[in-house]
């Protein structure tokens, strides 16, 4: 992503893809344990995983975001969370 693209509009990163969920999918961010101020900019679609980056002034650097994905299940399959990293590269 561009640094001078999110001086003008915001931008969205591609939603998750999540193979073989049975059930709703839910994402979430997990702010705890960070003091990085990129959780302020930004918001994550809860039923896609898209993420938007805010418009404003971005460090040129990679950003590692946290984020909790929970899979309902059905009646074949158990409700699963699990926690993955994404990271962003602003160039």
């Amino acid at each position: 992503m561009k640094a001078k693209k999110l001086k003008a509009k915001k931008q969205i990163v591609k939603a998750l893809k999540i193979k073989n969920a049975q059930g709703a999918v839910t994402v979430k961010l997990i702010k705890k344990g960070t003091s990085s101020k990129i959780y302020k900019k930004l918001k994550v679609n809860k039923k896609t995983g898209a993420i938007t980056l805010k418009k404003g002034k971005y460090a040129k650097k990679t950003y590692k975001i946290k984020l909790k994905i929970t899979v309902k299940g059905n009646s074949n399959y158990k409700p699963i969370t699990i926690s993955k990293t994404v990271k962003i590269k602003i160039s």
